[in-house]
């Protein structure tokens, strides 16, 4: 994704991680990634996939309560 997501995703105070693990909770990709092989694993570990264009729906008003009550600490506590 790009840096400009990634600098929003993490100044909203989600972690993100370099590895998929059954521990996302949500993978945000560009849409030309779809077959990523990243983008496959997380389809199945059922880790559901946003796309960088729904990215205002993820951190705005849109967001799910059940989404911003997963969403980690920066604090890591």
């Amino acid at each position: 994704m790009s840096a400009d997501v990634r600098d929003r995703l993490s100044q909203a105070g989600f972690v993100l991680a370099l590895n998929l693990t059954r521990n996302v909770i949500t993978a945000v990709v560009a849409a030309a990634d779809q077959g990523n092989p990243k983008v496959v694993r997380a389809r199945e570990f059922s880790i559901p996939i946003r796309s960088e264009l729904t990215l205002d729906d993820v951190l705005g008003t849109g967001a799910t309560p059940s989404l911003a009550a997963q969403q980690p600490s920066r604090r890591g506590g």
